[in-house]
């Protein structure tokens, strides 16, 4: 709520969600790991726990268990489904929270400077692409994933480049540390891409033109602002410009940040694209938060689409024929997922992080709903 007080100075009230005073460390970062805990415990057939699965309106049933339970482990092989069965795991209702926001946003269609396709050989790269799915303030999952793109690198002598597929800020404990983890990144392998999702479109609003700043405290601004300034029940106005002038190379990277690219034969975004428009001409509302007009779509696209925003449950990388969904929920679940293609082979390759610390190849769910799969993907299990 924005609380107008008597003389010059606003005030922010804050819901009470920021982390405890005595969970910060030194350096004025909170302790990690941080987690809200998980719903109840999925019900279990035959020791084998299950979720209700849908896409569009096909929803598993009981009957469907005996052919699904692979899929639901944590460590699963490869589970082809037809569309018939489970065209895809557990989609959120489409939650178009924010569409007068970018549509009243001056950016509120792509231009073609921002959306300009990068058509180019994989096989010509000589790197390995990394696109990491939504972070929302998990620094510690972030830095292992970057810890184990660097050791990969090492031993390929490949150079990598990563795609950050948005949302790196809110909900978690420590957003400044994972946009320290992105800025450093970008530095380091100048080849990198932060796309911009729909909360680190609010937060660069909330540090510069200051149009959406309620809407940002609706939904998860004050861990953000905790983890830049503190814990505090009230941040003003000027704490946003305090965090704009000390952060200027955060405030850089969110300004600079790409809303799609296009590589080969795949795109990047946050949320996804329109089915129905060309990949230059996307609203800017579609490629921050499009959910079931997307992820209903069957069918080919220009290209395969690389993206997160829709966390999948349980928390595993879905691939379609049209798409690839990296958002794992992992603010709640501890699961980062990074798809990292082979730009030698074309071939696609999952590895997220898990509740050891450790960074583990993963087996999508390929979802066939009668167009085949999008990728290539091995089918054995390694730890790492």
């Amino acid at each position: 709520m924005l609380v107008e007080l008597p003389g010059p100075v606003r005030r922010l009230r804050l819901p009470s969600s920021s982390p405890p005073e005595d969970s910060r460390r030194a350096g004025g970062r909170p302790h990690i790991p941080y987690a809200r805990p998980l719903p109840p415990a999925f019900p279990s057939v035959g020791g084998w726990a299950f979720a209700s699965l849908q896409v569009g309106r096909t929803c598993a049933t009981i009957e469907h268990i005996a052919n699904i339970r692979r899929v639901l482990t944590y460590a699963p092989p490869i589970v082809l489904v037809r569309d018939e069965q489970i065209p895809q795991i557990c989609k959120q209702p489409e939650r178009e929270c924010c569409g007068a926001m970018f549509h009243g946003s001056k950016d509120a269609k792509m231009t073609s400077a921002s959306s300009r396709p990068l058509e180019m050989n994989l096989l010509d790269l000589q790197s390995t692409v990394c696109a990491i799915g939504d972070v929302h303030g998990r620094s510690d999952l972030l830095e292992t994933l970057i810890k184990f793109i660097d050791e990969h690198s090492t031993e390929t002598r490949r150079r990598p480049r990563v795609y950050f597929l948005g949302d790196i800020v809110d909900r978690g404990p420590d957003s400044r540390g994972a946009m320290d983890i992105v800025c450093e990144t970008l530095k380091r392998w100048p080849e990198s891409r932060l796309l911009l999702g729909n909360h680190d479109f609010m937060f660069r609003d909330a540090l510069t033109e200051q149009r959406f700043v309620e809407d940002w405290f609706m939904r998860g601004a004050a861990t953000t602002l905790a983890s830049y300034l503190g814990h505090s029940d009230c941040f003003t106005f000027d704490d946003l410009h305090e965090i704009k002038e000390r952060f200027e190379d955060h405030v850089e990277v969110l300004q600079s940040a790409s809303l799609s690219e296009v590589l080969g034969r795949y795109l990047f975004v946050h949320a996804g694209i329109d089915p129905t428009r060309p990949p230059n001409d996307q609203r800017l509302a579609d490629v921050l938060q499009i959910r079931s007009r997307f992820l209903d779509h069957v069918g080919h696209l220009s290209h395969v689409v690389v993206h997160g925003h829709s966390p999948s449950t349980p928390p595993l990388p879905i691939v379609t024929e049209n798409r690839i969904s990296l958002d794992t929920n992992a603010v709640y679940t501890d699961v980062l997922t990074m798809a990292m293609i082979d730009t030698d082979s074309n071939r696609m390759q999952f590895y997220s992080t898990d509740q050891s610390g450790a960074v583990r190849a993963t087996a999508p769910v390929l979802v066939n709903r009668g167009r085949g799969v999008a990728c290539n993907c091995p089918t054995h299990q390694k730890v790492y």
